[in-house]
C-alpha cells in the first residue's frame, strides 16, 4: 500500500468463556471506508481504490457487504479502469477463502469499451464458471498496448469469453473455451509490416501475396474464436474479409490465421512495454531470472 486513508469503526467482542475455540470467541461488526489507496499485490499495480464496506462476525461466520467499490485504474498487462463493484460475500472464519460470492454488479472499462460479468452467485470453494462480456473494444488501443509495432489497425469489436475459474489450488488458474469475439459493422483497418517482408517475399510468393494485402487491409469482417487452455496458451483462430485497394485492384480477399501466444510471456513483454511502475518492473525481471536459472 503506497497511499490513501483507510477508516475503520465498529466493535468487536471476545467471549473469555470460550476461549478454548478462539474463532467461536470472536463476534462483532465493522464498517470499512477506503478513499484513494493506491499499492501493488505482487504485479499488479491498483490506483485510487475507493470502497465502503460492512462486516458483521458470529458463531465462526462472516458476512462482508460492498456495496461501493471504486478502481481508477488496475495494471496486470493490460490496462483496465475504472473498476466499479457491488458485492456480498459471507464464509467461515476456518476458511475465508472458500465462501460465497453474490455480485451486483462488476464493470470495466477496458481498451475505451466496456468489460462485465452478469449478476451471480458463486461459490468460491469449487471451480465455477462465469463470462466475460465485451463491448466497444477498440482494436487501435488494444494494439497500442500489445508489445508489438509491426501490427496497426482500428475498429471496433464486441464478444463474449467463457472463464472456467479455480481457485481452489495452489496456482489459481483461469481457463478460456470457446470465447468469440467479432468486428462491428463498419469494419475497420489492419496494417501489418514486418522488418523481414521483403526476404519472405523472395522466398515464398504465397506469403508475398498474403502480407501485401495486409500492408493496408480494409476488414469487413473480423472474427475470432478465443481460448486459453491448461497449458496457458492463448489462441486465436482469425477470420478476415476484405480488400487492399493496392492488391489486385482491391479483389475481395478471405483469410483464415491461427495463431498462439504463449500467455505469462506475453503478460510480462506487456508489463515491461507499458508504462507500469518502477516496483512492478523489478518483480517481473525477477521472475524471468527464477525461471531462466
Amino acid at each position: 500500500m503506497a497511499s490513501g486513508q483507510l477508516t475503520l469503526q465498529g466493535q468487536l467482542k471476545l467471549n473469555i468463556k470460550r476461549l478454548k475455540d478462539p474463532l467461536a470467541a470472536l463476534s462483532g461488526s465493522v464498517k470499512t471506508d477506503l478513499k484513494q489507496v493506491s499499492g501493488l499485490y505482487q504485479q499488479t499495480a491498483f490506483s485510487q481504490i475507493s470502497a465502503l464496506s460492512a462486516l458483521n462476525l458470529s458463531h465462526k461466520q462472516f458476512k462482508v457487504s460492498l456495496p461501493t467499490l471504486q478502481i481508477t485504474r488496475v495494471t496486470h498487462g493490460l490496462i483496465a479502469g475504472p473498476v466499479k463493484m457491488t458485492a456480498h460475500y459471507q464464509g467461515s472464519l476456518s476458511t475465508p477463502l472458500k465462501g460465497k460470492l453474490e455480485i451486483e454488479t462488476l464493470h470495466s472499462e477496458l481498451l475505451n469499451g466496456q468489460a462485465w460479468l452478469d449478476p451471480q452467485a458463486i461459490d468460491l470453494s469449487k471451480p465455477f464458471k462465469t463470462q466475460l462480456h465485451l463491448k466497444n473494444i477498440e482494436i487501435q488501443e488494444l494494439l497500442k498496448q500489445h508489445p508489438t509495432s509491426r501490427l496497426k489497425g482500428r475498429g471496433l469489436i464486441d464478444g463474449t469469453l467463457p472463464l472456467e475459474v479455480n481457485l481452489t489450488t495452489k496456482s489459481p488458474s483461469f481457463l478460456i473455451q470457446q470465447g468469440f469475439v467479432t468486428s462491428q459493422a463498419s469494419g475497420g483497418l489492419l496494417q501489418y509490416q514486418p522488418e523481414a517482408k521483403s526476404g519472405i517475399g523472395k522466398s515464398n510468393q504465397s506469403m508475398k501475396l498474403v502480407l501485401d494485402v495486409l500492408d493496408e487491409f480494409h476488414y469487413t469482417l473480423l472474427q475470432s474464436r478465443v481460448s486459453i487452455g491448461v497449458d496457458q496458451k492463448l489462441n486465436l483462430g482469425l477470420t478476415l474479409k476484405g480488400q487492399n485497394p493496392n492488391v489486385e485492384k482491391g479483389r475481395a480477399v478471405n483469410l483464415n490465421i491461427n495463431l498462439e501466444e504463449d500467455l505469462p510471456s506475453l503478460i510480462t513483454s506487456m508489463q515491461i512495454t507499458n508504462q507500469v511502475s518502477e516496483t512492478i518492473k523489478r518483480r517481473v525481471q525477477e521472475k524471468i531470472q527464477q525461471q531462466s536459472n
